[in-house]
């Protein structure tokens, strides 16, 4: 995701992205480890349709 543009379905379109938090977690084994990355992300684009879902 560095330096690349967030492709969305059409209609939709990422406005802005920015990376909120990253943790690094240890599995209890200690032999794996993963991270996690939170990613948000403004879209626009949605018109009618988030009216419609806002009001169901």
């Amino acid at each position: 995701m560095h330096a690349a543009r967030l492709t969305l379905a059409a209609p939709l379109h990422c406005a802005d992205a920015r990376v909120s938090s990253m943790r690094f977690l240890r599995d209890p084994d200690g032999e794996h480890s993963h991270g996690v990355v939170v990613v948000e992300v403004l879209v626009s684009g949605l018109g009618k349709h988030a009216t419609r879902a806002a009001g169901a």
